[in-house]
């Protein structure tokens, strides 16, 4: 995956709370979350 790609979704992962992700698609809020861990 291309490094910016990753830098945009980290940057929104940081404004939008995990409780956001899980109201909207709880399938998504995980792999979000799985993919910020390493970032962190």
């Amino acid at each position: 995956m291309d490094y910016q790609i990753l830098q945009a979704k980290s940057e929104l992962l940081r404004r939008m709370s995990a409780e956001d992700f899980a109201r909207l698609k709880p399938q998504l809020a995980s792999v979000f979350l799985e993919l910020r861990a390493p970032l962190e």
